[in-house]
């Protein structure tokens, strides 16, 4: 009697150990850099996987030493990951069903033109990355964050790799901050958005990530925007008089737009995995 109860209890905190394996792994970290997800956390780790080993190697001991207890468990764990793996694929999300959350969610009528705004940004930024549009890029972010990016692109295009991320689904967006000074406006946003994160190479094998697992990214976004457009080049002093370029000496400028630009893109929260 006390060997079954030894093994029912063993039995009970296996299966939710297991569950506990699948379905947590969370992990904090900060960036500002073009590579959102930290692909070597989370629950997809080889820690993870070495667990997940030995407890189906428990379920299946259980099975043979106590199978009264053992088979309705591993019964009850398959139909558990049958259901999950069968419940877990979301249905595609497109751009304009975002961007109509955020306009029926967003009450304050004041923030809401802002925050459409600035996800509007957020994901040309993430569009652009994707599928190395580095003018688009010039366009959306300022020099400092569009340099950073374009060596990361740099890199990326020479190994023949193409980091592919889809199904956007807005979860939470949120204005934290407004303020001008002299002829710059900030803004810092939040926002908690998830997707399909991963990389692949020339033969569109995957190397990075997993095709069919979601992350769960939180951010803090700033963004900066001129109250005035600039009327020289900070450079050289020429005249300007075209988006992004100076005609005389040719170097690339964000003063001339007043439209908002991304400025950092800072990670405060990633989950790999189920929610």
């Amino acid at each position: 009697m006390k060997k079954n109860k030894k093994y029912w209890i063993l039995g009970v905190a296996l299966l939710f150990l297991f569950i506990f394996v699948i379905i947590a792994g969370t992990t904090r970290l900060a960036t500002d850099s073009g590579w959102d997800t930290d692909y070597d956390t989370g629950s997809s780790s080889s820690s993870g996987d070495a667990d997940l080993i030995f407890l189906l190697f428990r379920l299946i001991l259980l099975v043979i030493e106590e199978p009264v207890i053992g088979i309705p468990a591993f019964i009850f764990v398959g139909l558990f990951l049958i259901f999950a793996l069968s419940s877990s694929k979301p249905k595609k999300v497109d751009h304009t069903k975002n961007m109509q959350w955020i306009a029926n969610n967003i009450v304050d009528t004041a923030n809401r033109p802002i925050l459409l705004n600035c996800y509007q940004i957020f994901y040309d930024t993430q569009m652009a990355w994707m599928n190395f549009d580095y003018e688009k890029l010039r366009q959306l972010l300022t020099d400092e964050l569009y340099n950073s990016y374009k060596n990361q692109l740099d890199a990326l295009k020479l190994k023949g790799q193409k980091n592919i991320m889809d199904n956007f689904t807005v979860k939470r967006i949120e204005l934290r901050s407004k303020k001008v000074e002299e002829n710059v406006e900030t803004t810092e946003v939040f926002l908690s958005v998830s997707f399909y994160d991963y990389v692949v190479d020339a033969n569109g094998k995957v190397v990075r990530g997993k095709k069919s697992t979601m992350v769960h990214m939180q951010y803090k976004l700033t963004f900066v925007a001129n109250i005035k457009a600039e009327e020289i080049c900070p450079n050289c002093g020429a005249p300007l008089t075209k988006p992004n370029l100076c005609d005389y000496c040719k170097s690339p400028i964000q003063g001339l737009s007043t439209n908002r630009r991304l400025a950092k893109k800072e990670v405060m929260n990633q989950i790999t995995g189920g929610m």
